[in-house]
């Protein structure tokens, strides 16, 4: 079975300001994946660092997935301050799980960010929890996984998602790699055509499951040692000829 990873590893940031043209490279450079709101609209936030340094990053909206690129990054005494293209200004504190007993609040030790957000005369709360971290991809996050560019990839699930959520079944087998591995709490199936799919269409795709699908975001999302690309919190996973493997829920 494949099993979704989802990791956060150590990352102390101290007080620094730096400007974001002076980047280290790619090799030494991580990246730290976000998802939350801001007021009620649902978010993404991907932020780059080397050691205490941030060195970009940026945001995106869920309804559009376009991405608003970091200008400046201050990192102090647990708290982030962040200058966006757009002319907007995260001001952000980490938000404790309950492990760090007493200690400095990092990302090691912590489940999110909160604060708030500031442009265009509006103030708004904003609440992140933190997905995974991985190697800084520079544009080029699926590299690992797929000799396709990080849009075509992306397009390949965004297509998947959109027609399964439609019910469209000859469109969601386009986008299928089969044969295709169904998990389940009491064991597994493959479903080796599109016409098997179609058999199994109403026992796959329950209310549940489509609900869970329309709440993932098919952006900025990452692998594992599976040769894998996962959508969500691992519900669906993707290679580059389409959905592999469906992670029902229990």
């Amino acid at each position: 079975m494949k099993e979704r990873t989802s990791v956060l590893q150590s990352l102390a940031l101290m007080c620094l300001a730096v400007p974001l043209s002076a980047q280290p490279t790619a090799q030494q450079a991580k990246e730290v994946d976000c998802e939350g709101t801001v007021g009620a609209t649902r978010i993404g936030m991907t932020i780059d660092f080397k050691q205490d340094i941030i060195t970009g990053g940026h945001y995106f909206v869920a309804r559009d997935l376009q991405d608003i690129p970091f200008t400046s990054g201050i990192v102090s005494k647990g708290h982030i301050a962040i200058q966006m293209k757009d002319r907007s200004t995260f001001e952000l504190r980490f938000k404790g799980n309950g492990s760090e007993n007493g200690q400095p609040l990092n990302f090691e030790n912590s489940a999110g960010l909160v604060g708030t957000r500031r442009g265009h005369a509006r103030v708004e709360k904003v609440n992140l929890r933190f997905q995974s971290m991985g190697q800084y991809s520079d544009g080029q996050r699926y590299s690992a996984f797929t000799e396709l560019r990080d849009s075509e990839f992306e397009g390949i699930i965004r297509n998947w998602r959109m027609a399964v959520l439609a019910g469209n079944r000859r469109e969601t087998a386009r986008y299928t790699h089969f044969p295709l591995r169904v998990n389940a709490k009491d064991g597994h199936k493959m479903i080796r055509n599109a016409t098997q799919l179609s058999e199994n269409w109403d026992g796959i795709f329950t209310p549940l499951y489509l609900s869970k699908i329309k709440k993932d975001v098919p952006h900025d999302m990452r692998g594992d040692k599976s040769g894998l690309v996962m959508l969500g919190h691992g519900d669906v996973w993707f290679g580059d000829k389409g959905v592999e493997v469906l992670n029902l829920p229990n």
